[in-house]
């Protein structure tokens, strides 16, 4: 039995938008990164919509970094993201695709290892509590941008971005987290409603930190 391309299937309209800053998107370009969305290899993982966003550094100091593409595929309730860097779009398309796939490769290397944790292998007593929060259903939460300005405080730049999003479980957190390849990832944990963050540790190890207000 054939996989599903994760990018593409037979009947399946993929979505592709591109938004550039600094930049108007080159046609070549356009036309190069919607080629290799679409015959993109193969994961399991069906994206319906891929936002393609470039952005132009000026500064002559980062010419070997000035062109920066970000892509962020959207499944159903499911989100992931890549970016890279380097001197020339196509090249850098490229490695931002690539960092895609390894994300998506390891997305289902981890669900594949908790359903063997669930169903094939025998924990130790002290193992069982990690594999009982983090082998829940992957039934995802997708986080959305629904609002982004920049706001200056004092000498500095503020980036600020408002998320709509929804509680999820810490198995549905670190998956997140992973997706987007992000340092860390704030959520709202299901069933307690405290806000947390996971981050990453040294070691492949990860760290979670809840916040709760004082009654």
């Amino acid at each position: 039995m054939s996989r599903m391309n994760h990018l593409h299937v037979p009947n399946h309209d993929l979505a592709i938008h591109f938004q550039g800053r600094n930049v108007v998107v080159p046609d070549h370009v356009r036309d190069y990164a919607r080629e290799r969305l679409e015959r993109s290899s193969k994961f399991g993982l069906i994206i319906n919509r891929v936002e393609v966003e470039l952005l132009l550094e000026r500064n002559p100091r980062l010419a070997d970094e000035s062109h920066r593409v970000e892509i962020t595929g959207y499944s159903t309730g499911e989100v992931i993201r890549a970016e890279a860097s380097g001197a020339d779009w196509l090249a850098t398309f490229d490695e931002c695709l690539s960092r895609l796939h390894e994300r998506l490769r390891r997305h289902g290397e981890r669900r594949a290892a908790r359903r063997r944790g669930r169903f094939g292998h025998v924990a130790s007593e002290d193992q069982r509590p990690a594999i009982q929060q983090l082998s829940q259903p992957a039934t995802h939460v997708v986080t959305e941008v629904d609002d982004e300005h920049i706001e200056k405080i004092g000498q500095f730049l503020v980036r600020d971005k408002t998320h709509r999003t929804q509680p999820m479980s810490v198995a549905q957190a670190l998956d997140s987290l992973e997706l987007i390849g992000h340092e860390f990832f704030a959520f709202i944990e299901q069933g307690s409603d405290d806000f947390c963050v996971i981050y990453k540790r040294k070691a492949f190890t990860y760290g979670l930190i809840r916040l709760q207000l004082r009654t």
